[in-house]
């Protein structure tokens, strides 16, 4: 696990996060597929602005990584697509990261 700048990770999610705008939607006609739209890039957001704040140390971050679920974030309250959405833009930064992909 060599190689890693926490400081260079924390930006690339701060931008990351920026990058994506669920307020786009907002706009948009009351039709279920920009409401789902808006919701995965709310939660896109979300996991990038959360990485930014845990990003510092690789094998700790990680590990944080492997405890994303329903129960240890408050998730609950937030609709099914946020939350899978999520869970999955979670686990494929794992995987990017892991592999070197993401580094």
């Amino acid at each position: 696990m060599e190689n890693w700048d926490g400081n260079r990770m924390n930006e690339a999610f701060i931008l990351r996060s920026q990058a994506v705008n669920p307020e786009r939607y907002l706009n948009k006609s009351k039709h279920e597929a920009f409401e789902e739209l808006r919701l995965v890039e709310e939660a896109i957001r979300d996991l990038n602005r959360w990485c930014a704040k845990y990003c510092w140390q690789k094998d700790k971050f990680i590990e944080m990584l492997d405890l994303i679920s329903p129960s240890t974030l408050p998730l609950s309250n937030k609709p099914t697509v946020y939350v899978e959405t999520y869970l999955a833009e979670a686990k494929n930064l794992k995987e990017l990261i892991v592999s070197g992909k993401l580094s």
